[in-house]
């Protein structure tokens, strides 16, 4: 599981941290390079502030 903390710019390294899991956005994927990645990951975060609004 990776998570992201849209718009949290505040230094927590070394701090605990409790995630609640709310939902799934897809299935586990593998990607053919950084790219793709960064592109999947931009479409994720685009999907969540979509519902947010």
């Amino acid at each position: 599981m990776e998570a992201h903390i849209l718009d949290f710019d505040d230094d927590i390294y070394g701090e605990d941290v409790r995630l609640e899991f709310v939902r799934r956005i897809r299935p586990e994927m593998k990607f053919s390079g950084l790219d793709a990645l960064k592109a999947q990951i931009a479409a994720d975060v685009a999907e969540v502030r979509r519902e947010q609004a």
